[in-house]
C-alpha cells in the first residue's frame, strides 16, 4: 500500500514538471517497503523461535538433507564412496534383503 501510494505521487510529481522530486519520492517508497517488509521478516523469525504461532512464511526456510560418512564425518558428493576417506557405501536395499529374495 505504501508502495502505491508512492508510486501515485511520484506519477502526480512528475507530472507538475518536477522530475527529481518524483525520483526521490519513488526510490523513498521503495526504501519503505523494503524496511516494513525486511522488519516483518524479522517478527516472523523471533515468533517462529518462540514457538508462537505467526501469518506469512520465512523466507528460505527450506530443509535440505545431507549425506555423511560414518567413518570421518564429511559430506558425501557421491553415491559409491567417500571422498575423504574411501569407505564405500552400502545402500539400505542391499542390508535389509529377506529370506524370500533366495
Amino acid at each position: 500500500m505504501i508502495l502505491f501510494l508512492g508510486v501515485a505521487a511520484s506519477i502526480w510529481m512528475g507530472m507538475s514538471g518536477e522530475p527529481y522530486s518524483a525520483a526521490l519520492t519513488t526510490f523513498g517508497a521503495f526504501l519503505h517497503w523494503l524496511l516494513f517488509r525486511s522488519l516483518a521478516e524479522i517478527i516472523r523469525l523471533l515468533k517462529r523461535n518462540g514457538g508462537f504461532d505467526y501469518e506469512g512464511r520465512v523466507s528460505g526456510s527450506s530443509f535440505d538433507h545431507i549425506l555423511s560418512c560414518s567413518h570421518c564425518g564429511a559430506a558425501l558428493q557421491s553415491d559409491a564412496s567417500c571422498d575423504r576417506c574411501g569407505a564405500r557405501i552400502v545402500k539400505p536395499e542391499a542390508d535389509n534383503q529377506t529370506e524370500d529374495d533366495g
